[in-house]
């Protein structure tokens, strides 16, 4: 696979990662019904496919110009910008609530290293 194609990959399995999670975890209707949970998947994925492109394109793009690509740095741009995102989102996150973010953001950081270097093998 072309570089720019694993590129873009990881970056739409990585937006998935979040919106899986509040699909099943956090359905909208409180329900964990198979129409809730694809309907919160949707919507979810919206928000966290922005978020990957804000936060997260310009970070790959520094990260890339510094060849530091690496599974340390994924993890760490994605904890920040998955604490930045509560942050926002809400304003005054409680502890818990940023904590669970924060790790939400690291597992898809590196779940973006992942795809993106399965793909360039």
């Amino acid at each position: 696979m072309k570089p720019a194609a694993s590129t873009v990959f990881a970056f739409l399995a990585a937006s998935a990662f979040p919106a899986v999670y509040q699909a099943v975890v956090y359905p909208l209707s409180g329900v964990r019904d198979l129409q809730s949970v694809l309907g919160t998947f949707f919507v979810a994925y919206y928000f966290a496919a922005g978020s990957a492109v804000v936060l997260g394109v310009p970070a790959y793009l520094l990260l890339e110009r510094f060849k530091l690509v690496r599974w340390w740095s994924a993890m760490g741009c994605g904890i920040l910008a998955g604490a930045l995102v509560i942050v926002v989102i809400t304003s005054n996150a409680e502890p818990a609530i940023l904590f669970r973010f924060a790790s939400l953001g690291g597992a898809t950081g590196v779940l973006f290293w992942i795809v993106r270097r399965a793909g360039r093998t």
